[in-house]
This record gives C-alpha cells, sequence and structure tokens, in this order.
C-alpha cells in the first residue's frame, strides 16, 4: 500500500509507474523494464505487466460501448485469440469479479458503481498483468460495495498471483489489503515497513 493525505504526491508516483513522468532523479526499474523509457511497441507489452484500475473506472469506459465490447478491448490488444476463445476469456473472468454473464449486453452507462468497479478490475485481469495498481479504488463507493470489493480483489490476488500497489488515504482499508504500506508526505517516504511495523 502506498498512503499519504492529497498532496503526499500518490498521483505522482503512479505517473512515474506508468511512464507518464520522466523521474527528476533515479529511475525506476519494474520487471527489468523502466517505464519512462519504453517506446510504443515495448509499451504495448508493458499493459501485461501492469495494469490499472481507478477510482472513478466508468470515466474509463466509453458510455455507448457495451460490456462485452469493453471486455473484449484488451483481448483484441495483448492476446490474439480467436472470437470463441475471448467469449470464454470474458465468461470466466467475469464469474471472478463475481458479475453475471448477462451483463455483456448492457451499455456501460447502465451499471452501477459497484458494477462499474468490478467491470474495471476483470478488464485489467483480462491482460493478465503480474502488477495491477488500484488507485482509489472503494473510495467512491458506499460502505457495503466498498466491503464487498476489498474482499473480492483479496480472493483475486490469491487466485491469479499477482502483486498489488494499493494507493489510499485511508489506513482501515489498508490493514484489509495490504502486507506493506509506505507513507508519503511532501513528496518524500516518511515511513515504510509492513503493516504490523507502520
Amino acid at each position: 500500500a502506498v498512503i499519504g493525505e492529497s498532496g503526499a504526491g500518490k498521483s505522482t508516483l503512479l505517473k512515474l509507474l506508468q511512464g507518464r513522468l520522466q523521474p527528476s532523479d533515479g529511475s525506476i526499474h519494474i520487471l527489468g523494464q523502466e517505464p519512462s523509457t519504453l517506446d510504443d511497441g515495448a509499451r504495448q507489452t508493458y499493459g501485461q505487466v501492469m495494469q490499472m484500475v481507478y477510482q472513478q473506472p466508468s470515466l474509463t469506459f466509453d458510455p455507448l460501448h457495451s460490456v462485452q465490447a469493453i471486455l473484449e478491448e484488451p483481448l483484441l490488444n495483448y492476446r490474439k485469440i480467436t472470437k470463441s476463445e475471448r467469449l470464454l476469456e470474458i465468461e470466466t473472468i467475469l464469474d471472478a469479479v463475481h458479475l453475471p454473464s448477462s451483463i455483456l449486453t448492457r451499455r456501460a452507462s447502465d451499471i452501477s458503481g459497484g458494477q462499474a468497479q468490478r467491470l474495471a478490475l476483470a478488464r485489467a485481469l483480462l491482460c493478465r498483468p503480474q502488477i495491477m495498481v488500484m488507485d482509489e479504488i472503494v473510495s467512491a463507493l458506499d460502505v457495503n460495495v466498498q466491503s464487498e470489493i476489498l474482499k473480492l480483489i483479496t480472493i483475486i490476488q490469491k487466485k491469479f498471483n499477482m502483486t498489488y500497489i494499493f494507493v489510499s488515504h485511508d489506513l482501515a482499508v489498508v490493514r484489509q489489503v495490504a502486507d506493506t504500506v509506505t507513507i508519503l508526505r511532501k513528496g518524500s517516504v516518511v515511513q515504510s515497513g509492513s503493516i504490523q511495523e507502520v
């Protein structure tokens, strides 16, 4: 987990991990790759190394697209498989995030906030990333839905054997999902260690 108040540097860190910003000093290496130096071809495959899930995932969906079209996009971009294989993969992932296959025909604009967050998780999982970065993914959800999503991501992590970078400002949430935590303040690390220690 990475935590910090507003202005601590959480968003800057995420941009650095994505390669959208150049480090002013030093370098970042993720599984042998340096995000800020990737060319277009390498950036395409980097999506299988790291995927982002945002606080308001509905803003990353085309509201006119069906859920099926949204979920097919990463398979078309990253995993060249047949149409029948795509559908089977989508149904498997929908089951993993506890969404019914009947949702495939609905438009992105017609689903709830909790469903949108599950859909964002499903879309990221379809890339089969090794690292998933979650940026305040439960902060906009009501308490009940928040609890469901936190339980779900714990199950998904074990099932798909992934590393999470979980960004939050909520210590109670972080305690539920993280093994280690890094606290940022004004762009600097002020404390880092296991959840128990920190």
